[in-house]
Formats: structure tokens, sequence, C-alpha cells
């Protein structure tokens, strides 16, 4: 339905496919160049050469023309002159084999008609993909880019900009073209470049198109003339959302004043008619394209009141944020992750925002801005997210010199510590931790207290384990004070862990179990996963390898579920070292590749690092001590580098295993080794993997 995305030349084609089915005869006629309603069926009857008659109106003059034909009637472009739909109901009526195809930006909303909604072409979504030419919008940009320069080619070396293009256009054909012609003068990649002010970088059509179709922001300035005011009015503010909006944040932030007329509701569905925005997920959710969100930014630049939608937005996703937190620690808590996931780009653009104003000395900014940091803990922790969370809050602590204690600096710094926790930053993470616990303990809130035990225990962890037990314990007393059902379990979790590195296993496991009874009363599945997998590491310890094998795949399933990608990339290479130890290296190679593969998808070379260096045991347990220290080394140097990493104990490096290698070599054998392995990048890592795996029988 959207301008340039194709109705036109799909209405043609159907016309051409069609031929045969209607004997009687096709007639397309444009409606593209009138300007009133009143002008649609006077154009009708001259395109087929229908005579006026005294006292006969237009239709009836059409109907009695085709009367009961088979034939079919092309109406192209009807959006702007949409109320000549009862006059073609009337038409349908009086010719009972007559079909009508319409084709325009908003439906007529009469009884015999059948929508059939145009959507953008369909795009790959990896970028390696090796068959790109089977998606439409790859195959249109790369034909069309071949008609204007003909050395021009679809190659490895390209493909991942042309890919970026397609996705930055949304699919849309027409932008396509005019993008693809731009190959005249840009390869990919600098064309992508340029692409951040696409209505301005696609303005070259060809000549024999439309003049309204010759550049994207034509097209686009089409449609939104075609809006009455309140329509224009909500179009521009949908601008201030990023990756889509739902109904109540529309209502919520797109109303300024109250001499704002407009029901949402009506509005968007008028909107989404009309195609200018995209119905998701069955209207539970809505978004503009990209090329189209940039128009309507353009727009509420112009009328002033990028502002205003700005705070309001920022408001919103503040208390988005707050119940998101509230939503993860109770038993809805995969509907709240998808939420988050779904919101994600908006909360990011409401911090930038705070962020920029922060900057710039607003204080009341810069605490609702880590407030939404500190309440977005849990969720950035099971996605992943940490350096972007040490990055936000590092920035608003920046932007002012102001020290004094507060609610939002005092949840931020629970967030900070466990963030630099997991990306390996262990002392920072102490001192982050040590920080929440003074300035909790100034406030007097109790609840942060209770939290920032949490995290300091955590922070010992690394440091001195005796001192973390004392501030574990004393956090498992102030949640229990507090009868709050989700915090007691997760630090019944951390005394676990806690336990565990401090050799008690059997208090360790009476913890984890205690746990598992909370995760399972709030249905949190991110202590659950993490108290399963806890109890499997003690059964490791004891021997029981199979019932470990049986509490991680548990473990695993759980993790799934919320989607916590790096927990599932620590107990796939947890599993490949049992797997190990029970001589199964075929098992082994495949969980640690699969733990691999999870932190790549994470952004963690240093979990890659980590996890490869069961790669070399494995080699080293198969005999073949030289592939076993290459791929050491270059474990080596891979573990060192930055990233997102969970690490509770079972990874040992491989010591006794390489070892083992190392004693069946001779000093320079192990130092060509070393060397080599040093310079394996990432890819011939697996690959040397990959082949032994399928000689295994």
């Amino acid at each position: 339905w959207n301008g340039g995305i194709g109705k036109t030349r799909l209405s043609l084609e159907i016309c051409d496919y069609l031929k045969s089915e209607f004997q009687d005869g096709i007639a397309f006629v444009s409606m593209a160049t009138i300007t009133n309603a009143t002008e649609v069926m006077p154009v009708l009857t001259a395109a087929l050469d229908i005579k006026e008659a005294p006292g006969r109106t237009f239709v009836n003059g059409v109907a009695a023309l085709i009367s009961d034909k088979k034939a079919l009637l092309v109406l192209d472009n009807l959006e702007h002159v949409i109320s000549a739909a009862e006059e073609i109901a009337d038409l349908v009526s009086k010719c009972p084999n007559l079909k009508i195809l319409c084709t325009s930006r908003t439906p007529l909303k009469i009884k015999t008609e059948q929508e059939y909604a145009l959507r953008p072409l369909l795009l790959p979504s990896k970028t390696n993909n090796s068959e790109l030419m089977e998606y439409p919008a790859i195959e249109l940009f790369v034909n069309r880019a071949v008609q204007v320069n003909m050395d021009f080619k679809l190659t490895p070396e390209n493909a991942d900009s042309v890919i970026k293009i397609c996705r930055r256009l949304d699919g849309l054909p027409l932008a396509l073209e005019l993008a693809a012609a731009r190959i005249r003068i840009l390869p990919p990649d600098k064309l992508l470049e340029r692409l951040s002010r696409a209505l301005d970088v696609l303005t070259t059509g060809s000549k024999d198109l439309p003049e309204r179709h010759q550049t994207l922001r034509s097209t686009i300035e089409w449609s939104y003339s075609l809006l009455e005011k309140l329509e224009q009015q909500l179009f521009r503010r949908l601008s201030v959302f990023s990756g889509g909006f739902t109904l109540e944040a529309v209502e919520a932030v797109c109303y300024l004043s109250e001499d704002d007329a407009f029901l949402a509701i009506d509005e968007l569905e008028s909107l989404v008619n009309k195609g200018l925005v995209e119905n998701l997920d069955g209207g539970r959710r809505f978004i503009l394209l990209q090329t189209i969100n940039d128009f309507a930014n353009e727009k509420l630049l112009e009328a002033g009141e990028t502002t205003l939608l700005t705070q309001k937005h920022s408001t919103y996703f503040l208390e988005f944020a707050k119940n998101l937190e509230n939503g993860i620690m109770n038993p809805e808590q995969l509907k709240w992750m998808a939420l988050g996931n779904a919101e994600d780009s908006n909360v990011q653009i409401a911090l930038d925002h705070l962020l920029v104003n922060a900057k710039n000395g607003s204080e009341m900014d810069r605490e609702s801005g880590l407030t939404i940091c500190g309440a977005l803990w849990i969720y950035w922790h099971i996605r992943g997210k940490h350096e972007s969370a040490k990055t936000y809050i590092n920035s608003f602590f920046q932007a002012s010199d102001d020290q004094k204690p507060s609610l939002g600096k005092c949840k931020a710094l629970l967030c900070l510590s466990v963030a630099t926790s997991l990306l390996g930053e262990f002392k920072d993470s102490k001192d982050h931790a040590l920080q929440h616990h003074e300035m909790a303990q100034q406030l007097g809130d109790k609840m942060e207290i209770a939290k920032s035990g949490f995290s300091v225990a955590f922070g010992y962890l690394n440091f001195d384990p005796i001192e973390a037990k004392k501030f574990s314990d004393e956090t498992i007393a102030r949640f229990e004070k507090l009868n709050i059902d989700f915090w007691i379990g997760l630090a019944l979790w951390e005394s676990g862990v806690v336990n565990l590195v401090n050799g008690d296993l059997n208090m360790a496991k009476e913890r984890y179990t205690k746990s598992l009874e909370y995760a399972d009363k709030t249905k949190d599945n991110e202590t659950k996963g993490g108290s399963l997998s806890g109890l499997a590491m003690i059964e490791v310890v004891g021997g029981n390898l199979d019932q470990a094998i049986d509490l991680y795949q548990k473990s695993l399933l759980t993790f799934e579920a919320v989607g916590d990608r790096p927990e599932e990339a620590r107990v796939l290479s947890e599993m490949s070292w049992v797997y190990l130890a029970q001589k199964n290296t075929r098992a082994a190679r495949k969980y640690t590749l699969n733990s691999i593969q999870a932190h790549q998808e994470v952004g963690s070379m240093r979990g890659v690092g980590i996890a490869m260096y069961a790669l070399a045991a494995i080699e080293a347990e198969e005999g073949r001590p030289n592939r076993a220290i290459e791929i050491a080394a270059a474990a080596e140097r891979f573990a060192n580098q930055e990233g997102v990493v969970v690490e509770f104990g079972l990874n040992n490096e491989g010591k006794v295993y390489l070892e083992k290698a190392k004693s069946e070599l001779s000093t320079l054998e192990i130092e060509t080794a070393e060397k080599l392995g040093k310079t394996l990048s990432l890819n011939e890592v697996l690959q040397l993997a990959e082949d032994y795996a399928f000689m295994i029988v």
C-alpha cells in the first residue's frame, strides 16, 4: 500500500497474467492525474470510449457497455479520489461478471471488496547467506544496478553492503530502484554511507515513471498530502518512536495538549489503511518503515514539536523501564522479557535524549536516565547488554560533578557492578558494589541496602570469598525480612555460588535447592537456570557425571526460554568438559562448538577463547598433541580480549590435558606449535576442529 510499493506494476503484471481468463476484455485506467472523485466515472467512460446519452449516468453508461460480460477493469491510484467508492460499488452490482482491481493506499470500504495488502520485498535475515538472489529485494536491487552499470556484480566482497542497503530501505521497491540508480557512480559501500540521508540521496529515478515516483521524497510527500490535518499531526508525531510502538504508547506520548482532538485508535487505523503505518503482530504493535519515518521526522521538526515529544517519550519509557523490572521479577517474566525486547530501541532513544539533557545541565534528566539504567539491570543482564549498561551509566555519572546520594544513582550502581563483573572487570565491579552499599546506607533505604549486599558479595567473590559469604548471608536475612520472594531466591542462588567457591558443597547444594523452590514459585527462569547448573557442578565434583548432564540439560532449556544467551554459552561450555571427562569427545566437540557460536552471537571474543580451551583438550585426548598446543595458544589470545562471559568454575583451561600433550612433544615442537597457534584466526581454528569432527565414528 505504501507509495513505491509496486501497486501499479503488480496490477499490470496481473493484467498480462490473466488475459486468457477474461476473453471479453481487460481495461487499465489510471486515476493518477485527476483531482476530484467526481472525475472518476467520466475518465473511465472516456477510456472505454462510451458516448454520453441524455438522461444516462456515467455508471449506467459503463454498465450498459459491460453488461454481463466477463471482463477485468483495473482502476489505478484511487487513494486521492476514494470517495468514488459508492459509484464503483454501484457498477459492481450492475455487472455480475465484472471484476474490478483497484490500487490504492487506502481501502474503498465497500461490501464486495477483498483487500490484498502489499508488503515490502522479502529480505535475507543473515548477511552470510549464499543464495541472496533468491530474495526479491536483493534481486531487484542487483538487476536495476546492472541496468545502470553493466560492470556491477553481486560478490562476496560487496554482499554485506548490498544487504544493509536493502534493509535500510525496508525492501521498498521504489527506494531500491532509486538506490540502485546511484550504483552508476557509487559502489555499494559508499552508497551505504550516504543512506543516513536517504531522502536526499534517492532523488534520481527513471524518466518514464510518474513525476511523483522519480524521487522517494516526492512519493512519500504525495501520500502525506492526501492525509487529513489530524492524520498528518499523528503521522509526524509517530516518528518519535524507534523500532515500533503500541497503541498505549501512542496515546501516552502523542497528545501534546488539550487542543489535540484526534482519537489515536481512529487516526492510527486510518494511517494503517493508507499504508503509511505497518501493522505488526495482529495489531498489538505498529511501525513506520525507516524511509517513511525519516520523512515524518522532518515534518515533526518543521512543526516545532520535537522537544516536547521527546520529553513525553522519555517520561513514558522511564515508567516502562520500572514496570519491566517489576514484571521480570514476577511470574510473567517471559512475557515481560518479550516486551523488553520489543521496546529495546525506544528505551535506547529515551536514554540518548536524557543523556543529552544531562550533559546540558539537567539534573532531573540525569536522575531519570540513571533510574532507567538501574531498572534495566536484570533485563540487560539476561540480554547480555553489559557493555551498553556500562557505557550509559558511566556517561550519566560523568555528565555532572554532583555526587549527592540519590535513589537513581544507587540503582544504577547495582547495574554497573553486575555489568563490569560480567565483562571481567572484577576490581571495578567490587568498587561499584561498595559505592552502592555506602550510598544505600546514606539514604537509609532498606531495599537498596539489601540489594547492595547482593552486589558486594559478588564483588568480593574473586578477592575474598570469606567476606563474600558474610555479605551473602546478610543479604538473605535482609530479603527474608522484606519478604520478597524473587530476591530471596536470587540471594539463595548467590549463596550457592559463594559456598561452592568456598568448598562447602553441602551448604551450596542446600542453598541451590532452596533457591529452586523460590524460582519455581515466582516462575523465575533466570534464577532457576543458575541453580540447576550450580547443582550440576556439584554432581560433577562428586563424580556423578550422568546426573550432571541431566541437570545441565534442564538448565539449558530454562535459559533458552528466558533468552539468556551468555548463560547458555556458559552451560554449553561446562557440558563439553563433562562429556570430555566421560571420554565422549564427539559430544564434547559438539557442545564446545555450540558454546563458541553462542559467544560469537553475544559478541564476546573473550568467551570464544575460554570455550576454545576445550577444543585444545579434545585434540589432546584424541592423540593430536601438536593441534592441542596450537589451539590452546589461539585460545589464550582470544581469552585475553574483551567480551561478556559468565564464569562460575568448571572451565579449568584443560591444564591436565595440555600437560599430557606437552609431555609427548619436544621443546622445539611445543614452541613451534605455540608460535603457529598465536597466528590462527577463529575460522582457522574452527576449520581444524570441524575437519576432525567428520573423522569421528
